[in-house]
């Protein structure tokens, strides 16, 4: 994976449809079908001089 800021995110599945469930909001109100967790930082990977 090339370095770079990338968003992580995670969504659910019904298991015998495979059909992707919604998040429903606190107000019942239907939401994404995935919850956005923050973002990750991947960095170039810095090899051992030996």
């Amino acid at each position: 994976m090339p370095p770079g800021r990338y968003p992580l995110i995670i969504g659910l599945y019904q298991v015998d449809t495979l059909e992707r469930l919604t998040i429903t909001g606190g107000a019942g109100q239907p939401g994404d079908d995935f919850l956005w967790l923050g973002d990750i930082e991947i960095t170039p990977r810095i090899e051992n001089e030996e």
